[in-house]
Formats: C-alpha cells, structure tokens, sequence
C-alpha cells in the first residue's frame, strides 16, 4: 500500500485527461489502476466496470491504499462514477474532472459509496 500511496501522490498537478492511465495524464479509475499497476497488482481498469466491483469491501476503517467510489450524476444510482486512491485522514488522491490536476482531496463529501482494499497476490513475486 505504501507504493500505491507514493505512486498516486507523485502524480500531483498532472492533468485529468479522460480515458488516459500515465504517465503525463490521468482520468481517475487511470489513477487508481496505474498507482496499484505499480505495487505489482492486475485490476480492473475502469471505475464502473471492475474496480467497484472487484472487493473486498472494506467494512469499517479506510488504510492507506484503499479505492474510495462515489456515485456521480453520470451514473445510474448506486454505480460508481469515480474513484480516488485513499490517504489517510479522510484524504484521497485523485484525478476530478476535465481542466483540473490530479490533486489531494477530502474524502468527506457527497456520493460517496464505499470503499474496495486491493491486495497484491502473495507468494507471486508481488503481481497479479
């Protein structure tokens, strides 16, 4: 989880560019794939059609590391239309929306769904 957070917090003040996963820019589920991409990881690329589904849910307190989803207008009710990669103290990288910067952001705000915790496989060299 450490390189996950290291990863996402290196690309602060990178463009939001839809549809792009690094290295100049980012849209968000680009973010969280390429940050646990780069703790050795295989996940799902896109926000609505596997990260939020793949788990496990985290039920209780958020670690560093953990996908956070919110539902966006976009999106029917109850699907995630964006994700950040969790910080800590109610703080989340994130890629937010076209003319922004990946940035540093609370977590504490409308639509939000829940949480998923990666998990590189063990005994596998660290990839998935």
């Amino acid at each position: 989880a450490r390189r996950v957070v290291a990863y996402a917090l290196a690309q602060r003040g990178k463009p939001y560019r839809w549809g792009q996963e690094g290295p100049g820019a980012f849209d968000c589920s680009g973010l969280a794939w390429a940050a646990w991409r780069s703790a050795g990881l295989a996940w799902p690329r896109l926000t609505a059609d596997g990260q939020w589904r793949r788990g496990p849910r985290v039920h209780g307190r958020l670690r560093p590391g953990d996908l956070v989803f919110f539902h966006t207008a976009r999106m029917p009710a109850g699907h995630a239309g964006h994700v950040g990669v969790y910080v800590d103290a109610g703080r989340m990288v994130e890629a937010p929306a076209p003319g922004a910067l990946v940035r540093v952001a609370s977590t504490h705000r409308p639509g939000y769904l829940g949480a998923t915790r990666p998990a590189p496989a063990r005994g596998r060299g660290g990839g998935g």
